[in-house]
């Protein structure tokens, strides 16, 4: 892994691929993805049968504000110009919990990002906007500057898949701040049998990998697409997503109906 920038606030580093696709992966609270570690998640990234790696860009908020603070700006520019060193030109934003609001948030600000994948993102972290969430005190008591307040709305420009567990009663609250935006390139889906760690528990049966694969490869993805990559991912993935068709949460389902 290659350090590109790094200070008190803020690590960029990538790895060179050999297409030109990047993925740029948002770091979650634990500085890592889901559980997993960055270099193992490149590794995972490869396209199956007819070869290509990605490059992957790592972006880390060290003192997990949420890309706020300040930060926001510096990474669209650093990882911007570091994009076009790396030649790509179909760029895919993607991270779980906080990094997957990073990738909300951000992701669409760079040039040639077509898809964001986020796993049990929030959709904000400031209190009055959010006043359910109660996760975190400690690092959201210490965000000074809101840039970032709110990703509920954003990434309407590109196609977007956000996962959430359905027994995490506030991760589905902020699944359904997601669907009230009703962005018609927003699809959202709910996993039976898992919570926030939902992108673990994926890891862990095998089935992370080939969603990943078909999400970063695919070149155009609906629902019932993302439904039948699934049933090939491996029976526990296949049952989980099964069970519930795989549909975008509609704008005007409240938390009774999910």
């Amino acid at each position: 892994m290659r350090v590109e920038y790094e200070d008190d606030r803020l690590r960029i580093s990538y790895s060179p691929g050999d297409t030109d696709t990047a993925v740029i992966a948002f770091a979650g609270v634990g500085l890592a993805l889901g559980g997993i570690q960055l270099e193992e998640f490149s590794a995972s990234l490869a396209r199956g049968g007819q070869g290509g790696q990605p490059a992957t860009v790592f972006v880390i908020d060290k003192r997990r504000s949420w890309y706020n603070d300040g930060i926001a700006a510096p990474i669209v520019e650093c990882v911007t110009v570091l994009l076009e060193r790396l030649r790509a030109r179909r760029v895919i934003a993607l991270g779980n919990s906080m990094g997957g609001f990073g990738a909300l948030a951000l992701g669409p600000r760079f040039p040639g990002c077509v898809r964001v994948i986020a796993f049990s993102p929030q959709s904000s972290v400031r209190l009055d906007l959010v006043p359910f969430e109660t996760r975190w005190p400690e690092w959201r008591a210490g965000i000074s500057q809101w840039d970032l307040p709110d990703a509920a709305g954003l990434a309407d420009e590109v196609e977007s898949h956000l996962f959430f567990g359905r027994s995490d009663s506030l991760d589905m609250q902020h699944a359904v701040r997601f669907a009230a935006a009703a962005l018609p390139s927003r699809h959202i889906y709910r996993v039976a049998g898992t919570d926030h760690d939902l992108a673990r528990d994926l890891k862990r049966r095998g089935a992370l990998a080939p969603l990943l694969e078909a999400l970063i490869w695919t070149e155009k993805l609906e629902s019932e697409a993302v439904a039948r990559i699934a049933a090939r991912g491996g029976s526990w993935l296949a049952r989980k997503f099964g069970r519930i068709r795989l549909t975008p949460l509609e704008a005007n389902q409240g938390p009774t109906h999910i």
